[in-house]
């Protein structure tokens, strides 16, 4: 069983609602809606590959006034230097949070469970940016 497999079997051991896609090129994706402490709904996608796994957390919030585009990299650079693992940055208007995994560093011994650890970890680090983001964004 492939880590895509094991993931949606987690997934659904534990009930918890997604969906699935895949790419042309064989990548396969399950996408998570989740709803923050603060009140944000969003989307988590995993993009599973062959050499990788990758967790996007979108839809959290968008720059709509390009005059704060240099407050919002400002606060960007902060949060990648304090979170170190995953990044957050604009993809067109649409304010996103990356985390790239090899799979080499499972070798053969994924555990749903623990890289479920990490999305809440994506998820916790978007919740505390929450305020902060939207201080930028509002004001």
């Amino acid at each position: 069983m492939d880590n895509y497999d094991a993931f949606k079997i987690f997934l659904d051991d534990n009930e918890v609602r997604y969906d699935e896609n895949s790419f042309d090129d064989g990548d396969r994706l399950v996408v998570i809606p989740q709803k923050i402490r603060s009140g944000a709904l969003m989307n988590v996608m995993v993009i599973f590959s062959d050499i990788r796994i990758k967790i996007l957390v979108l839809g959290f919030a968008s720059l709509e006034d390009e005059s704060k585009k240099d407050s919002l990299y400002e606060f960007f650079n902060e949060f990648n230097k304090r979170t170190g693992f995953f990044k957050m940055y604009l993809r067109g208007d649409e304010i996103c949070v990356e985390g790239d995994f090899s799979t080499r560093i499972y070798d053969g011994d994924f555990n749903p469970e623990k890289f479920m650890d990490f999305i809440m970890a994506a998820l916790f680090a978007v919740d505390g940016a929450y305020r902060d983001v939207m201080k930028i964004l509002w004001f």
